[in-house]
């Protein structure tokens, strides 16, 4: 039997007692896809959930251990894991890499 399908209009083929079938085969795969915006967004979720997890990692850390007692070793750790890059460029980043920046240069000898 040839009907048409409800989304793009084309006609396509199928059984009398197949009358569930709706969509024509291209259609029907389209929908099985994710949505490209869907799956974009929810890829910034989880990036957005991570960064809040970084941070939050951090200020537990900070928190229990002070500055001075960290090697160049671990604060070099710390700047990889809060670079502003690596969170969008965001403010809070960007200001707690330059605290980081001042102890390595301090610990180094340097201010």
């Amino acid at each position: 039997m040839r009907t048409h399908c409800i989304e793009c209009g084309a006609a396509f083929q199928r059984e009398r007692n197949e009358k569930w079938k709706k969509l024509c085969l291209d259609c029907w795969r389209a929908s099985k896809k994710p949505k490209t915006d869907e799956l974009a967004n929810l890829v910034r979720e989880v990036e957005a959930w991570r960064s809040r997890a970084h941070f939050a990692e951090l200020r537990l850390t900070l928190a229990t251990k002070q500055a001075e007692q960290f090697d160049t070793d671990e604060l070099k750790t710390l700047r990889r894991l809060v670079h502003p890059d690596r969170h969008g460029n965001s403010e809070a980043a960007t200001r707690i890499s330059q605290k980081i920046n001042s102890l390595i240069g301090a610990s180094n000898g340097r201010t």
